[in-house]
């Protein structure tokens, strides 16, 4: 084990020297130290890590982005990779042939693409994976959104396919089991709808790409979110069930066939030989996904283990598995879908081990103390003396709750800390979610499905739909009532990152039975945690400024804590995510500029995950399901102002009559748009909407009582709205830009960052999302990039790289 956690820990620190060049050089030369000292395997325990080292740095691209492809158009020729998965591409005109995203491995221009892009095409039917093609194409680079508790992904290219010019489908072996994956992903889409056909698609073949948001939300409020992926729970239970079975059945065979049999081999070597072929064809239709390819090669070397009468230590064998998957890809230690993976399983097996709950009674070493209670064991006494066979029944009934209920909460408080640090929620249904529908997908609904898929691609006959539908709607509307309990997710406001390493140190401490070292270092943590809380976060106004590309959002938090939010962004998935991030689960008003989607587009998503008290808007937006917002949709208009924990929302736009002054247009609504302005205690904010200049001339008359110290700047930045003119009433300290990276308006325009150009400006499309907290003597300015750790060489970078992991943004 320790040779395979030497390797990891060399991966580990070749990417920390990255960051902290200067401490990776002194832990290796304490490690060093260490195995000069000691002759042995600590010498060679520091040859295996500094291979690890080498070997992450032989793998590592520092090109974090393909090479920059020339302007316009460009003809490819390479072989799409990936099942093709259908999109809402807003770039593509209506048409009646769907959208399809598939990723596509680059041949021609050699060495001008590092990875696979992806690349959007209009047709009736996705492309068969290890298919080739030339296609020309218009290439465009990918930035997402930088904020913190948001969605994020690496910057790419992304290719919108104009014409193909030569496609020839591959017969290749090669792509014989991805082909078959697509042959069972159409089959599943026209057996199944709706949500049991994409819930079945993600358990079958790993592709969970087109599961609504209603679902996903149930699921993630449920702590269930590990069955929307093949992960070592799927794996882990099929193993176990196909052994049992085929266990069982030659367990009944004729005694003289069975006995003739057991001559050369067991018969639980046999049902391991059996096993084997079908985990290994699961693994290969679901993707290969780090949890499932952690979970093959634990359920692999068990049954190898069996098959040659050698028993292995899950410790040495969870090593392995993590060691071989470093082997493959050496950053996939530092993603959550690995560290989920093993944490989860780490915890399990200590559990396993401090709680002994493998053993039965008659098998339990001398010494070992199993816990009880005084009323279970009279209530399992009285049983024994008046039924054996119920007694029987009952104390396999019990062992499976209490293992049941063990290997749930191990594998919650196993992973709890890395789902809070990431994730910002966590759920208080998960416990019983888990027990209830975990054995339900993966004993019984996993086995049919995959059997039904097997008969399917043998004949081209799929069995039991009406069964398999019938049980997935049942376990989903199972999920749903878990999900509507109320309080059944909570958010959980951002923590540094020392804090998850103080998390696990306690529970190894409790794992281990190191008891004194388990209550000093509890006492220590919660001492720590309540000083942080107490210290972290003075109550004053915070106005953050998302990051969410092309559109407009941002969260305004008062001295006590209230959210409201002035614009969604066009998904709302951002918004989400920050707001997660910071804790919240309400908003007391959802204010909407305007009509425009890039501000509203994701208001049906934070209707739907958020607690809205009030939705305000200019009174000129129509909603499409009025029912819901009855009692709590507000119409406002200039003049109108409201307050909200001390902190104080103006209206100065738009007046009532909008057409007499010219303000309506066919073209754009943009001067229809809620301009308010906010005062706090010592800082006022200046919200425009998309204001243009039609509307600019309107307010400008308003003069002194537009004066404010931040200015987001209307319209993105456009040259229609923010004039020098209407600058010089506001004399603003800062103004703040939000618009989208490489965007094809081409904002900020010049024009306007001239007209700013004595005034600090910030900008979402170069800084991420900008966070400004008031202060006794004005406000204190923040960026998303002063957060993000850096790449660096420099000591002085690496110290604000060790501040960030004890801080937060």
């Amino acid at each position: 084990m320790w040779l395979y956690l030497s390797f990891i820990s060399g991966v580990v620190l070749f990417h920390g020297k990255l960051y902290f060049p200067v401490c990776s050089v002194i832990v290796t030369i304490c490690i060093l130290g260490l195995s000069l000292l000691k002759r042995g395997l600590p010498l060679k325990l520091f040859i295996i890590l500094s291979a690890g080292f080498f070997y992450a740095w032989f793998r590592y691209d520092p090109a974090e982005l393909n090479s920059k492809p020339p302007p316009g158009e460009l003809v490819i020729t390479g072989t799409f990779t990936s099942l093709p998965v259908k999109v809402d591409y807003h770039s593509f005109k209506p048409a009646a042939a769907p959208f399809f995203q598939q990723e596509f491995k680059v041949r021609i221009p050699s060495g001008l693409f590092k990875k696979p892009v992806s690349i959007f095409y209009s047709r009736s039917r996705g492309f068969m994976p290890g298919t080739e093609a030339t296609i020309l194409t218009q290439m465009k680079l990918y930035s997402p959104p930088h904020i913190p508790g948001s969605y994020s992904y690496d910057m790419r290219l992304n290719g919108t396919a104009k014409r193909f010019l030569m496609v020839k489908e591959s017969q290749s072996i090669l792509w014989f089991f991805e082909r078959q994956r697509l042959r069972l992903a159409r089959r599943l889409e026209s057996a199944f709808t709706g949500d049991t056909s994409t819930v079945l698609k993600s358990i079958t073949i790993g592709d969970g790409s087109g599961i609504s948001e209603p679902v996903r939300e149930n699921f993630r409020a449920t702590g269930l979110t590990h069955l929307l992926s093949i992960s070592g729970t799927h794996f882990g239970m099929l193993t176990v069930l196909i052994f049992w079975i085929s266990n069982l059945i030659l367990s009944r065979m004729p005694y003289n066939f069975l006995l003739g049999m057991t001559i050369h081999i067991s018969t639980k070597q046999l049902s391991a030989v059996l096993t084997l072929p079908i985990v290994t064809a699961y693994l290969l239709i679901s993707g290969m996904s780090v949890p499932a390819l952690r979970s093959f090669i634990m359920s692999w070397l068990f049954l190898v283990g069996l098959v040659l009468c050698r028993k292995g230590q899950w410790k040495n064998t969870l090593a392995l598995a993590a060691c071989i998957i470093e082997l493959i890809d050496p950053e996939s230690i530092f993603t959550a879908s690995w560290q989920l993976s093993f944490f989860s399983c780490l915890f399990i097996g200590l559990a396993s081990d401090r709680f002994n709950f493998y053993f039965t009674e008659n098998e339990k070493p001398s010494g070992m103390k199993i816990p009880s209670f005084y009323f279970i064991d009279r209530f399992f006494t009285y049983i024994k003396k008046s039924d054996s066979k119920m007694y029987t029944y009952t104390t396999q009934a019990f062992r499976y709750i209490r293992d049941t209920v063990i290997v749930s909460l191990a594998a919650t408080l196993g992973t709890m800390p890395i789902i809070l640090y990431a994730f910002h929620s966590g759920s208080t249904v998960s416990l019983p979610a888990n027990m209830i529908v975990v054995p339900y997908m993966c004993l019984l609904i996993t086995p049919i499905i995959l059997f039904s898929s097997f008969i399917y691609l043998v004949s081209g006959f799929f069995p039991l739909t009406g069964i398999i539908g019938l049980l997935t709607r049942n376990i989903l509307d199972v999920i749903e009532w878990f999900a509507r309990i109320p309080h059944s997710s909570i958010n959980v406001k951002a923590f540094p990152f020392v804090f998850v390493i103080a998390a696990y140190v306690i529970l190894l401490c409790f794992f281990l039975k190191k008891i004194k070292l388990f209550t000093v270092t509890s006492a220590a943590a919660a001492v720590l945690v309540i000083f942080y809380y107490l210290t972290a976060y003075p109550n004053t106004v915070v106005v953050t400024f998302i990051d969410v590309g092309q559109g407009d959002s941002a969260l305004i938090e008062t001295p006590n804590g209230k959210a409201i939010a002035i614009d969604t962004g066009s998904n709302g998935r951002q918004l989400e995510g920050y707001m997660r991030y910071r804790g919240k689960s309400t908003l007391h008003a959802m204010i909407l500029s305007h009509g425009d989607s890039d501000h509203i587009g994701g208001l049906p998503n934070i209707l739907r995950k958020f607690d809205v008290k009030y939705l305000i808007d200019n009174g000129m937006i129509v909603h499409e399901d009025m029912k819901l917002l009855r009692g709590r949709h507000i119409s406002l208009k200039r003049g109108d102002v409201f307050t909200i924990d001390n902190v104080t929302l103006a209206i100065l736009h738009p007046p009532e009559d909008l057409e007499g002054l010219g303000l309506l247009s066919r073209r754009t609504n943009n001067n229809t748009s809620l301009v308010i302005k906010l005062t706090g205690a010592h800082t006022s904010f200046l919200f425009t909407g998309d204001l243009e200049t039609e509307g600019v001339d309107v307010i400008i008359g308003l003069k002194e009582k537009l004066r404010s110290d931040v200015l987001k700047v209307s319209h993105h930045g456009s040259r229609w709205g923010t004039s020098e003119e209407f600058i010089s009433y506001l004399h603003p300290s800062i103004a703040v830009i939000s618009a989208g990276r490489n965007n094809h308006f081409g904002h900020p325009t010049q024009e306007v960052l001239n007209n700013l150009r004595d005034i600090p400006t910030y900008r979402t499309d170069r800084q991420g999302a900008i966070l400004v907290r008031e202060t006794q003597r004005g406000f204190k300015v923040k960026t998303q990039f002063d957060y993000e750790l850096i790449k660096t060489t420099i000591f002085a970078e690496e110290i604000k790289n060790i501040k960030r992991i004890f801080s937060v943004w």
